[in-house]
């Protein structure tokens, strides 16, 4: 499967509407943002965190063959990488 989506590039988008936002901290690991968005949880970087609101409407590109996320765009075309 990784030979697959490296060698053809193909990804496709989900749309999603942002239902939740969560940040997760502790003592002994780097404080981790996470955004619930019709049923795909997903780790952010601070930033997409930041710009994010609730009910929102982005698109989360995954790979063809595969189930993790690439990347995500909001609606004010902010690509992040995942």
């Amino acid at each position: 499967r990784y030979f697959k989506n490296k060698s053809k590039g193909h990804k496709r988008g989900i749309t999603a509407v942002v239902e939740d936002k969560l940040t997760v901290t502790s003592n002994r690991t780097a404080t981790k943002y996470k955004v619930e968005a019709s049923g795909h949880a997903l780790t952010v970087p601070e930033e997409a965190y930041q710009r994010l609101a609730k009910n929102d409407k982005i698109i989360i590109f995954k790979p063809f063959y595969g189930k993790e996320p690439l990347s995500l765009v909001t609606m004010d075309q902010h690509e992040y990488y995942l």
